[in-house]
């Protein structure tokens, strides 16, 4: 059965402003090769995705975009995703190490759906950051810093400025850590629900479409209850120590008991900055280590969007 509910919601306290530091985000391009595309596209192809994906694709104009998730039926996220719309179907965009099971799950339900759904080995995906997006691409514009765009065969031309070089993927994995924006890896698949990544706070999960994997109990942690953890943004206190999607994050109040994980990290000039999933209550005056409890501390910054946690 699928419900459909509206109420409020309460706000996370952010952490205070002295643990705030710069991050060095560079402007430029990138080729974001850890990303695959698959096409979606028929005459069927919206309803078929609407009624897979946790986002609203029926609200989706062509030359928009959104993010969501692809659930199991218990409300945990396979895929997230970033839909792009163009004037006959989706791109579906997506780390390459899920890609091709996303494929063989979509294709297995698609029953007597009119859609293609294909893997796009030989296309590219472009990242730009606050810069020009490249000439004669198809973009689509995430927000006042990010671009994308898909050259669907052969590869892309050099960019025009920044030296004519492209700059590393770890400064586009960068901008969307900072972005509050969650990903998961084959290492993380099915191990959140949409809620506790913040997806619902970055457009991606709607609560007034029709039925879709997982729905009724993302619904039911939204509207019955209280989301116990919501994703915040951190990075390691000490230089030179990384994590990766996956890795524990501890409370040192709770000793060996996992707090949270790891939700996406990159290093850049030597800190790593992460998302991971913390208790949403009080996270502003404890002290998160990742590991273990004794392990590196992480020093958790503002997030750039209100968090909530849902009824009281």
């Amino acid at each position: 059965m699928c419900n459909r509910y509206d109420m409020s919601a309460n706000p996370v306290p952010r952490s205070p402003g002295a643990s705030e530091a710069t991050a060095p985000l560079t402007t430029g391009t990138v080729l974001l090769d850890h990303l695959a595309l698959i096409r979606v596209e028929g005459a069927d192809a919206a309803a078929f995705l609407q009624g897979q994906f946790s986002s609203d694709i029926d609200a989706l104009e062509p030359g928009a975009q959104q993010p969501g998730a692809y659930c199991n039926p218990k409300g945990r996220a396979i895929a997230i995703y970033r839909l792009l719309r163009d004037a006959t179907g989706f791109f579906l965009v997506l780390p390459r190490d899920l890609a091709d099971a996303v494929v063989r799950r979509l294709t297995m339900f698609r029953m007597r759906a009119k859609a293609d759904i294909n893997l796009l080995p030989n296309a590219r995906l472009v990242g730009v950051l606050g810069s020009r997006a490249p000439a004669g691409l198809p973009t689509w514009k995430l927000d006042e810093q990010r671009i994308l765009a898909v050259q669907e065969d052969g590869d892309p031309a050099q960019p025009d400025g920044d030296a004519g070089a492209w700059l590393p993927e770890d400064q586009w994995k960068l901008a969307t850590i900072l972005a509050g924006e969650p990903q998961v890896y084959a290492t993380t698949s099915e191990a959140f629900i949409p809620q506790q990544v913040n997806l619902d706070l970055v457009g991606g999960v709607s609560f007034r479409k029709g039925c879709y994997p997982g729905q009724e109990i993302i619904a039911r942690v939204r509207y019955l209850g209280k989301i116990k953890q919501r994703m915040v943004i951190a990075r390691i206190a000490d230089p030179g120590v990384t994590a990766s999607p996956g890795d524990g994050v501890f409370d040192t109040e709770r000793g060996e008991q996992k707090a949270g994980q790891v939700v996406d990290a990159v290093t850049v000039e030597g800190v790593c900055w992460l998302t991971a999933t913390l208790p949403a209550e009080r996270v502003e005056d404890r002290d998160f280590r990742l590991g273990a409890a004794d392990g590196p501390a992480l020093v958790v910054q503002s997030m750039p969007y209100e968090v909530t946690t849902g009824k009281d």
